[in-house]
């Protein structure tokens, strides 16, 4: 066997465990957010539903403030909610953004 050919044998040897790896550390990513269950904030939050709130924090929306950072795209493509809902949701996890300047 050439050079060249032991080489190239290396070289794809490693992009398939490298690809492996990359799997690998996805498949465990994925398994530890299932793990995941939405605080009280969130599932206390007026508008949200229990089925919702367990489907968010499976892809880690857990509290309302993880959810007042997302945007209504970001919404919609993680939930199965269009954008009216979307953003009615996104705004009232807001609203201790707004109460918080309002007491200063």
């Amino acid at each position: 066997m050439s050079t060249s050919a032991i080489v190239m044998m290396v070289l794809i040897c490693g992009f398939v465990w490298g690809g492996f790896f990359v799997l690998l550390t996805r498949a465990i990513a994925s398994e530890e957010s299932l793990d995941q269950e939405p605080v009280q904030d969130l599932l206390g939050m007026e508008g949200m539903d229990e089925t919702l709130a367990f489907n968010l924090a499976r892809r880690g929306v857990v509290t309302m403030e993880d959810l007042a950072e997302l945007s209504v795209d970001d919404l919609t493509e993680i939930a199965a909610v269009d954008d009216k809902r979307a953003g009615e949701l996104i705004m009232t996890a807001r609203a201790p953004w707004f109460a918080d300047e309002e007491n200063q």
